[in-house]
């Protein structure tokens, strides 16, 4: 890798983490392509790379979501659309 792909790299992931915080987007909609065309990854080091992160992120973010009962885990039949409802 040159400097510029390290640089590029750096500035990708401080844009992701930006994003992610300010909008509340996923970083892998700026890091999957920023891998595959600023750096010239291919498609599935792309796809894979963020992957580590989001697993984690996912799996803290439900944890935290349910264990504060913000999750209603009654009834969750009722909050599935069917086509009876429609």
């Amino acid at each position: 890798m040159t400097l510029l792909q390290h640089v590029l790299g750096v500035l990708s992931g401080f844009v992701a983490g930006v994003l992610s915080g300010a909008f509340g987007v996923g970083g892998g909609i700026v890091t999957t392509p920023a891998i595959a065309v600023l750096l010239g990854g291919t498609p599935i080091q792309a796809v894979a790379t963020p992957l580590p992160v989001i697993f984690p992120t996912a799996l803290a973010g439900a944890t935290r979501s349910t264990s504060g009962r913000s999750t209603g885990w009654s009834d969750p039949a009722s909050r599935v659309p069917s086509a009876e409802h429609s």
